[in-house]
């Protein structure tokens, strides 16, 4: 696969790698613009060792594990064509030449005709697999069949142990990168993200929305994971921040979110854990392991620097925002107890 990179600084280092990468940008408040030039060729570097296969061992530094989470996401992300319109998906499981992909429902709205774009380009026919029925929750299978056996499919991990600050990676095909894009076997839209975890609300948004994060996710991502730093798909994409219309922040139960918790649910895109998934699709559904070259366990973490991925600054807002929201639900819930 042959890689370029393009570089620029302006307030930001965007970098992209072609064929189909495109990484979101780098704050300069992470990396000194002298640096600017250092960080891409290190990149490019780790990137390219990835994809060739060099590298063994498991990734060292920040850029190293961010090259390979990048590749990783890449793997398992797909396009989800819709008529003309398209939302993203996971790959989830493979059974001989049938893969299954794990979407939100409303992105197979407005059609009955389905294809999938999968990671080398190549485009199949799909259809929806309707005996998984995950009844309110916005999430939805569909199955297509490729005679390619190497598309990896995702790992699942957990939502549940996720803190206020702790790094994610969003991945999808925002719908802004590929208007121009006539060729479908030849799109390039895809984007990954680097943010943090804005909030794990305790209640239920409708559609199975619970997690809250920084990344910019964009219309076209929706169905698309979000990853820990072990590359583990922890939720799906499905709603991003500051939405232009309707009102998604209503509560499984009717209620509505106090005034501090609204606004933090307005500025954080949002998913569904993948647990809820998991709890619907039948676990010989789920088969499979996507990672490009071993990702840090949690001894090797502990050496590299993740002020690289979150600000120290950042993750004290974060949490005092979370906390007053907290408090805020509370006095709520305290002044519907009393008689």
């Amino acid at each position: 696969m042959k890689l370029q990179f393009s570089f620029m600084v302006v307030g930001t280092i965007a970098l992209s790698l072609e064929p189909i990468v495109q990484v979101a940008a780098v704050p300069l408040a992470d990396l000194p613009r002298e640096f600017a030039s250092e960080f891409a060729s290190e990149f490019a570097s780790h990137t390219s060792a990835i994809l060739t296969k060099d590298a063994e061992a498991a990734p060292r530094s920040a850029i190293e594990l961010e090259a390979a989470l990048t590749v990783q996401a890449q793997q398992i992300t797909v396009k989800v064509r819709v008529g003309e319109n398209w939302g993203s998906g996971i790959l989830i499981g493979r059974d001989g030449q049938t893969y299954t992909v794990l979407t939100n429902a409303h992105v197979l709205l407005g059609s009955d005709h389905y294809r999938i774009q999968a990671p080398d380009g190549q485009v199949y026919d799909a259809a929806p697999y309707t005996a998984v029925n995950f009844e309110d929750n916005d999430l939805a299978l569909v199955q297509f069949v490729s005679p390619n056996p190497e598309y990896g499919v995702a790992t699942l991990g957990s939502a549940d142990p996720l803190d206020v600050g702790d790094a994610v990676f969003a991945s999808g095909f925002p719908v802004a990168d590929d208007l121009a894009q006539e060729n479908l076997t030849q799109s390039n839209g895809f984007k990954f993200t680097r943010g943090q975890v804005s909030l794990v609300s305790n209640q239920v948004l409708d559609g199975g929305y619970q997690v809250g994060y920084t990344n910019e996710v964009e219309k076209g991502m929706s169905g698309g994971p979000v990853l820990n730093l072990r590359g583990e798909v922890v939720a799906i994409n499905g709603i991003h921040a500051n939405p232009l219309w309707g009102d998604p922040y209503v509560f499984t139960d009717g209620s509505r979110p106090c005034e501090p918790l609204r606004q933090l649910l307005v500025e954080s895109s949002l998913a569904i854990p993948v647990e809820t998934a998991v709890r619907f699709v039948p676990d010989l559904m789920i088969v499979g392991d996507a990672t490009v070259q071993p990702l840090p366990s949690l001894e090797e973490t502990r050496s590299i620097n993740w002020n690289f991925f979150v600000s120290t600054w950042q993750t004290m807002q974060l949490q005092r925002r979370a906390e007053a929201s907290q408090q805020c639900t509370q006095s709520s819930e305290d002044a519907d107890s009393v008689p």
